[in-house]
């Protein structure tokens, strides 16, 4: 057995409200057939509705838990995880961290009595299509003090491979929270990893000019490349300039290598690094498509499950192709019970 190495996650943990709806119940709340939003006071009562509505799935969601789900069902016995974040003090927090434990994650949550556990609502209409609409509510609530706990912190000395993505930037205490860690993941020579996450986020929050000095691995989808590329004017002539564009930002530890890797759906995805080398990663297609709700999670979940076990860039693209393409042949971020991957079948 490889030595059981650990990957941090901390973001926003959320219950998926997950359904199969028609269009007039989109129309309703004024959505988009495959869109991810956050929810304003008009879509408040969406979330009763659609229990009221339509039979519902209560799933662990968020995206950086999502990553870590899929990468402890992928690593088995081969590697451990952990996560972090702010629920309420509920009945959807106390279902969330059973489930997670379920999945083998250890989790300490942050809880405060101010707000509900947030919640997403995961409408699933048509032909691989899925509209998101997310009440963050206690997820924003996460306080940096709950670094300082001796049990959290021991696992942020523990590990090897922290996570973030860009949605914890919405956060009050995202940013320092973030920083912090990755302060300290600079000093001990550990990875840091980080997802662009929207394109809201590209366009709208300046701090990412805090964080990616100490990103070692950026993921993001083509639509947020681009956006963070226009944002920061770097060339958008092609996505191989993108990529090599982000991945020759500043950065803190220069020796250390920054890897970018941007999925395109079921396009290519490409890799490239610091030193301008580019890759390109054709994605196998599947006969039968439910819904793409989790699919870039997947994939980096994938990815990292392979680069903890010392794999190469490649083998963690194809071990990423292989996670996303089990979520999208099922109902939101869910997969088979058991993980029956084999890295020389992955394409």
């Amino acid at each position: 057995m490889l030595e059981q190495k650990l990957l941090f996650g901390l973001c926003h943990p959320l219950v998926d409200i997950q359904a199969v709806v028609n269009q007039d119940f989109l129309d309703k709340y004024g959505l988009e057939p495959d869109n991810t939003i956050l929810a304003e006071k008009t879509h408040l009562p969406l979330y009763e509705d659609l229990s009221n509505s339509y039979p519902v799935k209560f799933i662990p969601g968020g995206t950086t838990l999502n990553s870590i789900r899929v990468a402890q069902w992928m690593l088995g016995e081969n590697g451990r995880t952990f996560f972090s974040g702010s629920v309420g003090n509920d009945d959807f927090a106390n279902m969330l961290l059973k489930k997670v434990e379920e999945a083998g994650i250890d989790a300490i949550f942050y809880t405060t009595e101010d707000q509900p556990t947030g919640t997403c609502a995961s409408l699933i209409n048509g032909k691989g299509y899925r509209s998101l609409v997310t009440n963050l509510a206690a997820a924003k609530s996460f306080n940096k003090s709950h670094l300082e706990r001796e049990d959290v912190w021991s696992a942020v000395k523990d590990a090897s491979i922290f996570y973030f993505s860009g949605y914890f930037l919405t956060t009050a205490d995202g940013v320092d929270t973030m920083a912090t860690v990755a302060e300290y993941a600079l000093k001990s020579k550990q990875i840091f990893a980080f997802n662009l996450s929207a394109t809201y986020i590209c366009q709208c929050f300046d701090e990412l000019d805090r964080i990616l000095p100490f990103c070692d691995f950026i993921f993001g989808n083509e639509l947020e490349a681009k956006s963070f590329a226009e944002k920061n004017e770097i060339s958008t002539d092609s996505m191989e300039d993108i990529a090599i564009g982000i991945a020759q930002l500043p950065k803190k530890n220069s020796k250390k290598k920054r890897f970018v890797i941007i999925t395109q759906g079921g396009d290519p995805t490409v890799v490239a690094d610091a030193d301008g080398n580019f890759s390109s990663f054709e994605v196998e297609k599947v006969d039968n498509l439910v819904d793409t709700n989790g699919a870039g999670d997947a994939f980096v979940g994938g990815f990292l499950a392979a680069y903890m076990q010392n794999k190469a860039i490649p083998e963690c693209v194809l071990s990423g192709h292989w996670a996303a393409r089990i979520i999208i042949q099922h109902q939101g971020c869910t997969y088979p019970t058991i993980c029956d991957y084999d890295s020389s079948d992955s394409s």
